[in-house]
């Protein structure tokens, strides 16, 4: 039975037509190969399955416990990465850019092998990398506070002719949607109502359609 060993291709992707790794890590918007020459991703983990934390409490004297309730708990991806520099002094310029890149919080992270998903994300530690060497692996970690991921493609819905918004969330996590509305005229009140008999208004829901009401006044002083 021959063995099955994971490859993964250590020679920096250069000149135009330039081939990202399929994990490469984006970071607000911007490939970290391309910002960093002597730099290549090599594998990122932490994206797979998040986990729930769960809080149970004891009811009398029944079997077992019951649920209180379920929540998201922060997750880490960590990057491992290549920099491979020609000299000492790129070295050192490759991470001082990376401490530039890197640093900060709350970036949108993504990667290259699934566009259309990225994360929150603040720089939570970095390996220190061998010493005496100019061409060292290593790898850094980001905190995924609320645990989640967010999808890079909006969904927009309008009303259609019956006054109804359908809205068709198939994430797996609530979403909330951006309302916008456009009026044709000089509009006192705009409301919204779902299913549930909840309601969200905008405006005074007792003024009367047709009454033009006095507008503020701006006062001026001498």
């Amino acid at each position: 039975m021959k063995g099955l060993y994971a490859f993964t291709d250590t020679t920096p992707a250069t000149g135009e037509n330039k081939i990202y790794p399929a994990e490469a890590f984006k970071i607000d918007g911007t490939y970290l190969e391309d910002l960093v020459a002597d730099y290549q991703t090599l594998q990122v983990t932490g994206r797979e399955l998040l986990s729930q934390e769960i809080t149970t409490k004891k009811v009398g004297i029944s079997d077992g416990e019951k649920i209180q309730y379920v929540r998201r708990t922060p997750s880490t991806i960590t990057v491992k990465y290549l920099i491979n520099a020609r000299s000492p002094a790129d070295f050192r310029q490759d991470f001082h850019l990376l401490n530039d890149v890197l640093g900060g919080q709350d970036h949108q992270i993504s990667f290259h092998d699934d566009p259309t998903r990225y994360f929150i994300a603040t720089l939570q530690s970095i390996s220190d990398p061998p010493p005496g060497a100019n061409s060292v692996i290593a790898t850094f970690s980001f905190l995924i506070p609320d645990g989640v991921s967010y999808s890079t493609n909006i969904s927009t819905a309008v009303v259609d002719e019956t006054g109804k918004i359908n809205i068709d969330n198939r994430g797996t996590y609530p979403t909330y949607p951006i309302i916008t509305t456009k009026m044709k005229s000089d509009n006192g009140l705009v409301a919204m109502v779902n299913d549930n008999g909840g309601v969200l208004e905008f405006g005074n829901p007792d003024e009367i359609d047709g009454v033009t009401k006095q507008k503020s006044d701006k006062a001026f002083y001498c």
